[in-house]
C-alpha cells in the first residue's frame, strides 16, 4: 500500500479562454469541490506563447500544435478573451480525482 504522503499531490487546472468566455469558472469550481481537494494557488493570466508552446511541447509534432497554441493563448477568441484561470490543487489522489472529473482530452 503507498504511503499517505505519496498519495498527496498537486495538480494544475487551467479554465482555458472559452471558459472565463462563457463565464463558466463558477460551475467549474463548484464541479471541482466535490473532490474534496484544496486550492493551493490560483491566477488569472494572459499566457504567451512562448509559455503555451512549453505547455503543449509534448504535441509540437502533431498538426494540430498551432491551433492548441493559439487555443490556450485565446487566439481564437479576440484579444479581449485572451486569459485563462489557472488553479493548483492538493490533496489526496487529486491527480486521478482531477482527471475523473475533467474526463479524458481531445485535441
Amino acid at each position: 500500500m503507498k504511503e499517505d504522503h505519496e498519495l498527496r499531490q498537486q495538480t494544475l487546472v487551467v479554465i482555458k479562454p472559452d471558459g472565463l468566455n462563457k463565464s463558466l469558472t463558477g460551475n467549474i469550481l463548484t464541479r471541482l469541490s466535490k473532490t474534496k481537494l484544496r486550492i493551493i494557488w490560483t491566477k488569472v493570466l494572459k499566457v504567451s506563447r512562448e509559455l503555451a508552446e512549453k505547455h503543449y511541447a509534448h504535441l509540437s509534432n502533431k498538426p494540430f500544435f498551432e491551433e492548441v497554441v493559439k487555443y490556450l493563448t485565446g487566439q481564437l477568441l479576440g484579444e479581449q478573451y485572451q486569459r485563462v484561470m489557472a488553479l493548483v490543487y492538493h490533496g489526496r489522489d487529486d491527480i486521478s480525482k482531477v482527471r475523473e472529473f475533467a474526463g479524458s482530452t481531445n485535441p
